[in-house]
């Protein structure tokens, strides 16, 4: 009855059409909102059992804010503040439902360690992690969780590495508390036509304020930014056990006593210097050093042999030592004088790895005065005088008694070398020998060698004088080189073509040693030419003198057939840049032939190739099918 009083009541007043339109939307809107309001109440009833973890308090202020709201907008303010809450109210339970998973039940000290691991690998696979416009990449386990977050915070070592960025050196700073630091910093601009001052310098003077705590220092940088850097470094640094210094530009920065104070770093153990001078007499050069690098010093700060001998004799504990800086012998000198009476060699009984560079009789010169048992890697790079026969012999001779890849002392167990690499790769004139060791399966007899591994012997030898006079004492020094190492368990052989002047150096004189090769690689006409020669005319071996077999064009008689073949374990051959229609020198055979003629003979012995490799060469595509009638397989890249 009242309703149909109300709306009599509206017909009989005279309002405007719009306002009872208006009236009515209004109501509409609030009855809408009053339903949703009490559909609200009715979930937070049903609702509030589940979450227990909200605190009465604010359930009470909540449930009293929707009572009391009267108006739309204290209704939505209210809607929104429920949301709210019932979004914190998720967060809350979907924490506590990861919390059961295993992962967040591993403990914190096994979870810092993964986080450790994490970040060492993530720094060898991104090169930027150090640049100072690129933070590390491993910072993104901070963002994952909470509890990752906590833990890598609260994980002092993960913030030893600093990195100079604008955001993040302060950060690592304070998070890394007392730790020990990494401070690798390169101030250096490369490709600009001057050296000027990085950006971050501020922040490079505030990380080498806490040089106190470094572990490593590695600073790389010109001159003028170097040299202010250094004068900065005045304070004792007790924990350090790396030092890394490499200058640019034409200057030559010299290490002064001044550095950390005066105050030698007890715990130091590597020096690294690159473009930088140091007195050998310098109180930084101590017992506990193991390694000692001092590459690209100016050659006007070369110390005398007494220098040198002096600073060695204070750190016996060198296990690498690696200088270019060598004492001076004067030009036109081939014959070192004897050693004199005064003179104690310096005994280093622990060195393992030695890099020599200079003229040949330089390193002999050292080599005299240094007794060290049988290093296992050996990198020499020598520039030999045209009178190379006179003035190197001692040179071999301490090839021969050091390295534990020549013919050295019986008892010797260190392991020989099985990959030798063997040419001139550098450059036109010389002589470069790599060896390996370890290289034992068929995937490493194809690919020859693995230049990620530093080689067991690294020899670069080259000629000052070209001319034809001294061709023969080139060759007399590589088969003299080749006499002093073992060369008995090479597995694998590559051959590259070492030029003096015209005339490419004859590797036969080895060959005939290395009775247990099982793979070769042939790159162009120079080194394929001596090869065929003692594969096909030397075939087999005397089995007394072990010298080749004269050559015979008649049929193989049969006292030869019953002597020893040469390389028995031969299985795979690969040649490299060869023309196959030539001829042989001396000879009216075609290379082709030889090679078919060769390798016909080594299958009808039962000694047929497994692989035979020719790529880059001039072979036509029958020959290559005639090939596999002497090869199991053979592999070309031609069409």
């Amino acid at each position: 009855m009242s309703k149909l009083v109300r709306t009599t009541l509206v017909r009989t007043t005279a309002y405007p059409a719009s306002t009872v339109i208006d009236i009515s939307s209004t109501r509409v809107t609030l009855v809408h909102e009053y339903v949703t309001l009490r559909e609200i109440c009715f979930n937070v009833k049903v609702c509030r059992p589940l979450l227990p973890s909200l605190p009465a308090k604010r359930r009470q202020f909540m449930d009293h804010r929707l009572s009391e709201a009267t108006t739309a907008v204290d209704i939505r303010d209210a809607i929104d503040e429920r949301i709210g809450t019932l979004e914190d109210e998720l967060l809350i339970l979907r924490s506590h439902r990861n919390s059961l998973a295993p992962i967040s039940r591993l403990p914190v000290e096994l979870l810092a360690t993964i986080f450790l691991h994490y970040k060492i690998l993530q720094q060898k696979e991104d090169n930027r992690s150090r640049k100072e416009t690129h933070p590390p990449n491993w910072l993104a386990i901070t963002y994952v969780c909470s509890r990752w977050r906590q833990v890598s915070i609260t994980c002092s070592c993960l913030w030893t590495d600093l990195v100079i960025h604008r955001q993040w050196t302060r950060v690592m700073l304070n998070r890394s508390r007392s730790a020990p630091l990494v401070i690798h910093i390169e101030t250096a601009l490369i490709g600009l036509p001057r050296p000027r001052p990085p950006r971050g310098m501020p922040l490079v003077q505030l990380a080498l304020e806490h040089v106190h705590r470094a572990r490593e220092l590695k600073l790389i940088g010109y001159y003028s930014i170097l040299a202010d850097l250094l004068h900065q470094l005045t304070s004792p640094a007790p924990l350090l056990t790396y030092l890394s210094l490499t200058c640019y530009g034409s200057r030559q920065l010299l290490l002064t006593e001044a550095l950390f104070g005066g105050v030698t770093p007890p715990g130091l153990r590597v020096i690294d210097l690159h473009d930088c001078g140091i007195q050998w007499t310098s109180r930084i050069f101590h017992e506990g050093i193991t390694s000692l690098t001092i590459m690209s010093s100016p050659l006007s700060q070369r110390p005398t042999i007494e220098q040198i001998l002096a600073g060695l004799s204070k750190m016996t504990q060198l296990e690498t030592l690696a200088i270019d800086t060598l004492p001076r012998v004067p030009e036109g000198t081939f014959s070192l004088p004897p050693l004199e009476s005064s003179s104690t060699p310096v005994i280093l009984p622990v060195l393992s790895h030695l890099h020599l560079t200079g003229r040949a009789i330089e390193c002999d010169n050292l080599l005299n005065h240094l007794i060290c048992p049988s290093v296992s890697s050996l990198v020499l790079q020598c520039r030999v005088e045209a009178n190379v026969n006179l003035g190197i012999s001692g040179l071999f001779d301490k090839i021969t008694h050091s390295f534990v890849g020549s013919k050295s002392p019986v008892g010797n167990t260190s392991p020989p070398i099985t990959c030798l690499r063997l040419g001139d790769i550098d450059n036109t004139y010389g002589l470069h020998v790599e060896g390996w060791s370890g290289f034992e399966s068929e995937e490493a007899i194809r690919r020859h060698w693995d230049d990620s591994v530093e080689p067991l012997i690294s020899c670069h030898f080259w000629w000052g004088e070209v001319a034809n006079e001294h061709i023969m004492t080139a060759v007399s020094f590589v088969s003299k080189f080749m006499d002093a190492l073992r060369v008995d368990e090479v597995r694998v052989l590559a051959l590259y073509p070492p030029y003096l002047d015209t005339m490419a150096l004859d590797w036969s004189s080895c060959f005939h040693s290395m009775k247990k090769l099982r793979g070769i690689y042939l790159r162009e006409l120079e080194t394929f030419m001596p090869f065929m020669e003692a594969l096909s005319e030397g075939l087999f071996l005397h089995r007394a003198g072990g010298t080749p077999s004269p050559p015979d064009d008649s049929e193989l008689s049969t006292e030869r057939k019953e002597e020893e073949i040469l390389w028995p374990h031969l299985t795979i051959i690969e040649i490299m840049g060869v023309n196959f229609s030539g001829t042989m020198p001396g000879s009216t055979t075609s290379i082709f032939q030889t090679l078919q003629n060769t390798l016909a003979e080594r299958a009808n012995r039962s000694m047929k190739l497994r692989e035979l490799w020719i790529t880059e060469s001039l072979i036509e595509i029958g020959q290559v099918d005639m090939l596999r009638e002497v090869a199991c397989q053979v592999h070309s890249d031609i069409n």
